[in-house]
């Protein structure tokens, strides 16, 4: 459900279960509106400033079921609306996608 939050400046967090019966290396994030985290399992495995947003999450995944966090914090730059960040085009914020993972 995407909602309009046009001055928001802070962190979404999205939380999600994924099973499966792979061995999963590494997860894409596509798109994301400004810097992500990844936990897997708890497990820190990264940040990422700008694209690609891939994480390697091999020490972390498991067959089965497993718990995924992303983090993305927004650029200050939606809610200080100063003389220069005004002129400014700001993508859209938060986690766009498509997610990803390989083997």
């Amino acid at each position: 459900m995407a909602v309009e939050k046009s001055e928001f400046c802070g962190v979404i967090r999205y939380e999600c279960k994924i099973e499966t019966h792979d061995s999963v290396k590494y997860i894409k994030l596509g798109v994301v509106g400004e810097i992500a985290q990844l936990y897997v399992n708890d497990t820190y495995c990264g940040t990422c400033i700008s694209h690609p947003y891939v994480f390697d999450v091999s020490k972390a995944w498991k067959k089965g079921e497993n718990s995924l966090v992303i983090e993305v914090t927004t650029n200050p730059g939606y809610m200080i609306r100063d003389n220069f960040s005004r002129m400014l085009y700001l993508p859209p914020m938060g986690l766009i996608g498509p997610i990803e993972y390989s083997e």
